[in-house]
């Protein structure tokens, strides 16, 4: 070995030269046809699904703003023939030209509650075209004289339902009430009409029981004071003052001593404790009123003036009917 002047070998290192890693066909990995397809699919997949639900909404929006899903039907069940019309025309007046799948079915009910004679109703969807109602009638409870002579019905709530021509009962009407609230009536009102209502139940349970027919004689009832209750007949038109208790027992009180006076019976009126009657006896029309009140003692009030039978007018005769 040979050495130099310093005494180091010198060496000469030449570097290798770089390698290019690439595939069989010269293209570089990184862009192959898998990574690609994969790339596709990653991206790709969620645009096309949300595509699909946009145009899925926009087919379903169109079908339900279509003719198929337009008010074609009204179904109510639990009202009178009567009333039927009237709960279909308001809830077709309420839909108006919306489609089923988009009405306010809570606004259609508290549409139908407004009508006098509907207590509650449910309103229900039925698709394609038909809007189910099952309605809770309310049912005629006293027949209401007011005021300006006008009959009107209540039902046990006292709500107003309507004259005799917009509410038909089975069978005769029963004898009108006077007395109760008119006009806007305030909750204390509608309270008192209801207390009313209970005590024309209570008149009515007890004037039907009773043998003297008291019920079927009666032209109207007045409780306008409840805590004094007053009856007219019918024949002969008198009124009878019951107060506040014991009504069917004193009633047919009243309705013996009635009887005995028309037939000029003193001694049944003497059983009574009554005195000084035969006016009454020889003129029957001058009775105005009985007032059995206290339940005890029995008072017969007169007419003011009294009625003679000579002052009767005989009724004119039809034309064409004298002899």
């Amino acid at each position: 070995m040979a050495k130099g002047s310093s005494g180091v070998r010198k060496q000469t290192v030449t570097p290798r030269s770089r390698r290019i890693t690439r595939s069989a066909r010269g293209t570089p990995t990184s862009l192959n046809l898998s990574g690609m397809v994969d790339f596709t699919v990653r991206f790709w997949k969620p645009i096309l699904m949300g595509a699909s639900v946009v145009v899925l909404l926009f087919a379903l929006n169109r079908l339900a703003s279509s003719q198929v899903f337009a008010l074609h039907h009204v179904v109510v069940k639990g009202a009178d023939a009567d009333l039927q019309p009237e709960v279909e025309r308001t809830v077709k007046q309420t839909v108006g030209g919306a489609r089923i799948l988009s009405v306010d079915l809570e606004a259609i009910r508290q549409k139908i509650e407004t009508i006098p004679r509907v207590r509650t109703a449910w309103v229900m969807r039925s698709l394609p075209d038909t809007i189910r109602v099952e309605v809770a009638e309310r049912q005629p409870t006293v027949l209401v004289l007011r005021q300006s002579g006008n009959l009107e019905w209540l039902d046990a709530e006292g709500a107003e339902l309507g004259d005799t021509s917009s509410v038909k009962i089975s069978g005769g009407l029963p004898p009108p009430v006077r007395g109760f609230s008119e006009g806007n009536r305030t909750p204390a009102a509608v309270a008192d009409d209801k207390d009313r209502i209970a005590l024309y139940k209570k008149l009515q349970e007890q004037f039907t029981q009773s043998q003297d027919g008291i019920w079927d004689r009666l032209q109207e009832i007045d409780l306008t004071f409840p805590k004094d209750v007053t009856i007219r007949l019918i024949r002969p038109a008198i009124l009878i003052r019951l107060g506040n208790q014991d009504f069917q027992n004193r009633a047919e009180q009243a309705l013996k001593v009635l009887a005995a006076i028309q037939n000029g019976n003193l001694e049944m009126l003497g059983r009574f404790g009554m005195k000084n009657v035969q006016q009454f006896i020889d003129n029957p029309e001058s009775l105005a009123s009985i007032d059995i009140s206290r339940g005890n003692s029995l008072v017969l009030i007169p007419a003011h003036p009294p009625v003679k039978t000579s002052d009767r007018q005989e009724p004119s005769k039809a034309p064409g009917k004298s002899k």
